[in-house]
């Protein structure tokens, strides 16, 4: 599914000092919106799910310049990608790609009963940045997050060539 946002807006800065500044901000996480506004302006996002290989649902956010460098962005336990909205909002602002995701079992991505574990989380982070095309991404997590990038980058990089592009720069954090 595409990502479809309609913006009215006349100035970007006064969206970005109230999100920022977290007024006025409203979610309707039940039907994957959010919504953005400002006395000058409305932002409203629907966001995609990818169907992944064992038909369950992934939600995630793609923001920002389609071109620009991509940053991708994995939550902690029991969190969401909503975590990183002042952040997906700043890299979109200046040029970046930002993707999050709900990790399956958290947020609005599919409850299953099977793969809840670190393996299956990394090769549900491998096809997200399939499925969106991404190359030269960074990779952020946090937490769990943070564990999630490292299964996926042990798993995927002695399957490729030293020239894979797919990710080259990897921030973990912790609390």
């Amino acid at each position: 599914m595409a990502l479809y946002k309609k913006k009215i807006c006349s100035c970007l800065d006064v969206a970005q000092k109230s999100l920022l500044s977290r007024k006025k901000l409203r979610r309707t996480h039940d039907i994957g919106l959010s919504t953005l506004t400002t006395p000058n302006c409305l932002f409203i996002a629907a966001m995609p799910y990818l169907t992944l290989r064992d038909n369950a649902s992934l939600f995630y956010k793609d923001w920002g310049s389609k071109t620009g460098p991509a940053v991708v962005l994995s939550h902690g336990w029991p969190l969401t990608s909503d975590t990183w909205e002042a952040q997906m909002f700043f890299l979109a602002s200046h040029g970046f790609r930002a993707v999050a995701h709900d990790r399956r079992g958290h947020g609005r991505s599919e409850q299953t009963w099977d793969g809840n574990d670190v393996n299956t989380w990394a090769d549900d982070l491998d096809e997200l940045i399939t499925h969106l095309d991404l190359n030269d991404v960074t990779l952020v997590g946090h937490s769990t997050g943070g564990g999630e990038i490292a299964r996926y980058v042990g798993r995927r990089k002695p399957h490729v060539s030293l020239s894979d592009t797919r990710s080259r720069r990897h921030v973990l954090t912790g609390t």
